[in-house]
């Protein structure tokens, strides 16, 4: 069974509505590049700005009640592993998208989370959230799914707490992201609260529209015109198809959801686990529409030190499951 042709897009009932006025419209058929694109761009684009907006307004009402500096004090007490272990957890509730998981990120952030922390919900949203795992189970057996999630779990803890060291804060522009609001106090009217709020909403969409738009238009380009060939062909080239498979998987982005068929796809074909996982974490967590919906917000150094460290744990974690399985 050919990896390409197992590899397809699932699509939900709204985008599924997009894709067939944009057929009618343009007189496209359907597996057209074209078609696969717009559809993806416009129903991305919609949720992702549906997303932003709920998770912005909500986040800074409730910062009118919650006192931020409250929160850090209280992250600082807890465990440093224990932090850790609830911010990798945190993901498996997580959208399958990074696209969706990019705001509750800046939200997170924006409740005093520790960059790394917040980071490290970012990496186990994901790899490893719910919607991707129960179909994997699924499609690629329990054994597999057993490994890809222990792997992960420990590569989102061990990246997290690497991170810890180098002092994330540093690295968010203030000025794009509030962190508090000021004069906060329990006498706030709720038109108050609801007007910070939206005023909130207004200063960050702004700031950020273009680069979600263009993280958006670069997410859809990829998820059409994708393949997943040349990985098939350096399958069978031990740690030198792990290093390759990762580099490779760089380019592109997709989520783990969408990698399900090649992933049965590679198993019936007797692929090592060392290649896949490596293949899989590689397209799921990799991703230049992430490095620009966050350019605007935090020092893209921050994300090339999240990369190394990501980069050689799936290195190593690829070549220990070359050795074991």
């Amino acid at each position: 069974m050919n990896v390409v042709q197992a590899h397809h897009h699932e699509h939900g009932i709204i985008q599924e509505w997009i894709e067939q006025f944009y057929s009618w419209l343009f007189h496209l058929t359907e597996g057209d590049k074209l078609l696969e694109v717009i559809s993806h761009f416009t129903y991305d684009l919609i949720r992702t700005f549906f997303i932003f907006v709920v998770v912005l307004v909500a986040v800074s009402w409730l910062k009118t009640y919650i006192p931020i500096e409250k929160v850090r004090c209280a992250m600082a007490k807890l465990n440093p592993f224990a932090a850790l272990m609830l911010a990798a957890l945190s993901g498996f509730v997580a959208s399958a998208c990074i696209c969706t998981n990019i705001p509750l990120f800046f939200g997170f952030i924006a409740f005093g989370i520790p960059l790394h922390l917040a980071m490290t919900y970012l990496i186990s949203a994901s790899l490893i959230n719910a919607a991707s795992l129960l179909p994997m189970f699924a499609m690629a057996g329990w054994k597999f799914t057993l490994v890809y999630l222990v792997c992960c779990l420990i590569i989102a803890v061990v990246t997290g707490f690497c991170l810890s060291f180098v002092g994330g804060e540093k690295y968010l522009y203030q000025d794009s992201l509030s962190l508090a609001p000021p004069n906060q106090d329990a006498a706030w009217s709720q038109r108050r609260r609801w007007g910070y709020a939206v005023h909130e909403l207004k200063h960050t969409m702004g700031e950020q529209w273009a680069y979600i738009v263009l993280g958006v238009l670069i997410s859809a380009l990829i998820n059409g015109f994708m393949d997943f060939e040349l990985a098939q062909k350096i399958s069978d080239t031990g740690f030198l198809g792990v290093f390759l498979v990762t580099v490779l998987g760089i380019i592109p982005h997709t989520d783990v959801v969408s990698l399900l068929p090649v992933i049965s796809s590679l198993l019936q074909l007797n692929v090592t686990y060392g290649i896949i996982f490596s293949l899989v974490v590689s397209l799921a967590f990799f991703s230049l529409p992430m490095l620009v919906m966050v350019k605007r917000t935090m020092k893209l150094r921050y994300i090339w030190y999240t990369w190394g460290i990501m980069f050689v744990l799936t290195l190593v974690s690829g070549g220990l499951l070359l050795v074991l399985f």
